[in-house]
């Protein structure tokens, strides 16, 4: 996510403010604007994890549609 003004750190723990799902994938955002989406099956692959926001009370309140979400 480089090159749109947000900063791409370790999360750490994650305090989960939402969840969705759609067969095999997983995505939770966060109080502090962070989004983690992971595949379930297989190895359990991590696909995506990264703060979206600049704001430290961003919250993600309702991660993206997952059937947008590529494998």
């Amino acid at each position: 996510m480089s090159g749109h003004g947000r900063r791409s750190v370790p999360l750490g723990r994650v305090q989960v403010s939402t969840m969705s799902h759609k067969d095999d994938l997983i995505a939770a955002g966060g109080f502090n604007g962070e989004l983690v989406c992971h595949r379930l099956r297989g190895e359990g692959e991590l696909l995506y994890a990264e703060r979206i926001t600049n704001s430290d009370n961003g919250i993600t309140s309702s991660p993206p549609s997952l059937p947008l979400v590529q494998s």
